[in-house]
């Protein structure tokens, strides 16, 4: 009798079994995808902004252009061909040499699901050695790659899309990089607030 009844219960022991270790690998797999998705959009993002930052320091806006995302752009009526331009003009214009970024960091923003990328900048111009300038972006994906969410604050905080640069000095003092409306984009001696007033 005992026989017959390990006989009648084995079938149900190994049905179980079987039940659990499909949910475990199902489980298992899910996991592991979701980590190996993760590491890759990691490294994906990491390499954009390392393309990016070395494009800045070698002043390549072409290279520049092709790693930005075009929705971006639309919302500031840019094309790349004009992120590009815009680059040789104001860049261009007061003569910045010496670029070179700091303090670079990547992470992913867990509220917009979004990774968001920070750095500095140090820059000579004609007018001699700026202030470390501070930039923050976020990055969206376009046709599987990871692009940078540009805008004109990306080539000095607080740069409007329509505004010109130009370069001031006075004798004794270093020069400031002021927009078309006057406002100081770069400068030493002040600090300025997101209204452009002198704390």
């Amino acid at each position: 009798m005992t026989n017959h009844n390990e006989k009648q219960k084995r079938p149900a022991w190994m049905i179980m079994a079987a039940i659990i270790l499909i949910v475990a690998v199902i489980i298992g797999g899910g996991a592991g995808y979701y980590f190996w998705s993760k590491q890759k959009d990691e490294k994906a993002s990491q390499e954009t902004v390392s393309s990016y930052i070395k494009a800045l320091e070698k002043q390549d806006y072409s290279t520049i252009s092709k790693l930005v995302s075009e929705k971006s752009l639309k919302k500031i009526g840019y094309t790349k061909d004009k992120v590009e331009k815009r680059y040789e003009a104001i860049y261009g214009g007061i003569g910045v040499s010496n670029l070179a970024a700091k303090d670079i960091e990547v992470a992913l923003n867990k509220e917009s699901k979004q990774y968001d990328i920070s750095y500095a900048l140090q820059m000579t111009t004609s007018l001699g050695k700026l202030d470390k300038q501070s930039f923050v972006a976020s990055m969206d994906k376009e046709e599987g790659d990871y692009k940078i969410n540009w805008d004109t604050e990306l080539i000095f905080p607080e740069l409007e899309p329509n505004d010109k640069v130009s370069l001031t000095s006075t004798i004794g003092k270093r020069g400031d990089i002021l927009s078309s409306d006057g406002s100081p984009l770069a400068t030493e001696g002040k600090v300025w607030d997101a209204g452009m007033h002198p704390v």
